[in-house]
């Protein structure tokens, strides 16, 4: 079986004083949230409010990872995780805070069970509805769901990104090479069924384009450095009609970070040089064609009306 990029499990010198200032950025997020959730009491908003708090916990914990040089998948969860408990944990605070400035000797717990017991009111037509009890945990459940949801999963995505330890670089430059056109079962069959990168680059070119699924073959890189290894991802793309009559497009992945050597890196972009040409081609054949009938159809209209 080709080689294929493993995460080595390291990260740098920078991860824990990254780590520790982002825990440190999460107290004022959490602050806003909670002001702003004062401030504007409507439940659209406090749930538009709660998205972007978990998306921005999430871009945090990616960076940390991204520029921390992090390639263990435990240390990425650890610092995915601990971004919303302190998120959380200051938003409860602050909470408590302002709920206890007429009762400053109101315990926290206390202040959970009056919170519990007040809950919301929510305007419909001048009438307002009270949500409390059990439905408030039912709430901050789902809230906290939402603020967990996406920072652990960002950050262990970007742990396993392609990095080359000799440089210290992700590989971070992105390039779809080939896009070659799937005209049957068995051209599937090969990419799935390669044992060497060298099987990869040897899948027969199609000399027509006329397909509903293509192999989109993808190389990251490290940036400015051609003669280093790269890495080869090749996704099937089925072009399918969705419900609204629009053609969409469903990636899923055949092949995932193949260790690609700058030769065959090379091969790789003649393969896609040739694929161009023979696409070209097939639709100049297929333009001269239709012009020659288009002409010959002229001609045999002419013919009818002179006769």
């Amino acid at each position: 079986m080709f080689e294929t990029y493993r995460p080595t499990g390291k990260f740098g010198a920078a991860t824990v004083p990254l780590w520790l200032l982002a825990l440190v950025v999460a107290v004022p997020l959490a602050i806003i949230y909670v002001i702003l959730l004062d401030v504007i009491p409507l439940i659209y908003v406090s749930v538009l409010l709660t998205l972007v708090s978990g998306w921005l916990l999430g871009l945090v914990a990616y960076y940390v990872c991204k520029w921390g040089h992090v390639r263990s998948s435990m240390i990425a969860w650890l610092i995915g995780l601990s971004l919303p408990v302190v998120f959380l944990l200051a938003k409860y605070f602050m909470q408590w805070q302002m709920w206890s400035i007429n009762d400053p000797n109101l315990g926290f717990m206390e202040h959970i069970h009056q919170r519990v017991d007040a809950g919301w009111n929510i305007a419909r037509r001048g009438n307002a509805n009270q949500i409390n009890g059990f439905v408030v945990y039912v709430v901050w459940l789902v809230e906290a769901g939402i603020i967990f949801f996406r920072s652990p999963f960002r950050a262990a995505s970007q742990s396993r990104e392609p990095y080359s330890d000799p440089l210290k670089q992700w590989a971070s430059e992105s390039e779809q090479v080939m896009v070659l056109p799937v005209t049957d079962d068995e051209m599937i069959g090969k990419i799935q069924a390669a044992t060497t990168v060298d099987q990869l680059l040897e899948i027969p070119i199609p000399k027509s384009d006329e397909a509903t699924k293509f192999a989109v073959y993808n190389v990251n890189s490290i940036p400015g450095q051609e003669m280093e290894d790269a890495y080869l991802s090749v996704f099937l793309m089925d072009l399918v009609v969705g419900a609204n009559g629009e053609v969409e497009q469903k990636l899923s992945p055949l092949v995932q970070n193949a260790i690609l050597t700058s030769a065959q890196r090379h091969q790789l972009a003649e393969n896609a040089d040739l694929l161009k040409e023979a696409m070209d081609d097939y639709r100049r054949a297929v333009e001269e064609d239709f012009n020659a009938a288009s002409e010959n159809g002229e001609n045999e209209e002419v013919q009818a009306e002179e006769v």
